[in-house]
């Protein structure tokens, strides 16, 4: 089971024939968010999938699911943001910012909590390593486990260093840090 939301093709290009009203002839080019809906709902009925397949299983309490977004908001367009200043590809916090969505049941965690403390993706392992109660002996990790914030527990302040640029040689003025 996957998802594209960069650009959504197959159930997603359906979704959009859908959202739009029209036929597989018709003129389907977009504007207005339209894309957006349609990969929204390409991921819940992906979701809804995965969601019914672990029940089935008997699995859906003891997996853990992550679902994140790569960098920063959709580029070229004026959608909400979250507030972030600018939107993918840019120096800015909207540039690279994004969320992530965490699910382990059998970890007893609130469901709809909110946790507004930045995090990295490089607190992804080290958080997975110890929901699944798994010790990496010997091993130092750059990341944190994330685990007491999903508990409303509270966390070290840290600070980030991201070094972005757009181009594959560096030029004066197209980086940040």
């Amino acid at each position: 089971l996957a998802a594209q939301p960069e650009r959504p093709s197959g159930a997603g290009s359906q979704l959009l024939l859908e959202i739009l009203g029209v036929g597989p002839n018709r003129d389907t080019r977009l504007g207005g968010g339209v894309r957006e809906i349609a990969q929204d709902r390409e991921i819940v009925e992906v979701r809804e999938r995965l969601d019914a397949w672990l029940r089935e299983h008997d699995l859906f309490d003891d997996t853990i699911v992550v679902f994140l977004g790569d960098n920063g908001g959709t580029l070229g367009r004026n959608l909400y943001n979250a507030g972030l200043r600018d939107f993918k590809s840019s120096h800015y916090e909207g540039g690279h910012r994004t969320f992530c969505f965490l699910r382990h049941p059998a970890s007893g965690f609130t469901p709809g909590r909110q946790v507004t403390t930045p995090v990295h993706g490089q607190d992804l392992l080290p958080t997975l390593l110890a929901l699944s109660d798994v010790r990496a002996r010997g091993v130092r990790f750059d990341g944190h486990s994330i685990e007491p914030l999903a508990r409303g527990r509270p966390f070290d302040d840290r600070m980030f260093v991201v070094q972005f640029g757009l181009r594959d040689r560096p030029a004066k003025y197209d980086a940040a840090v």
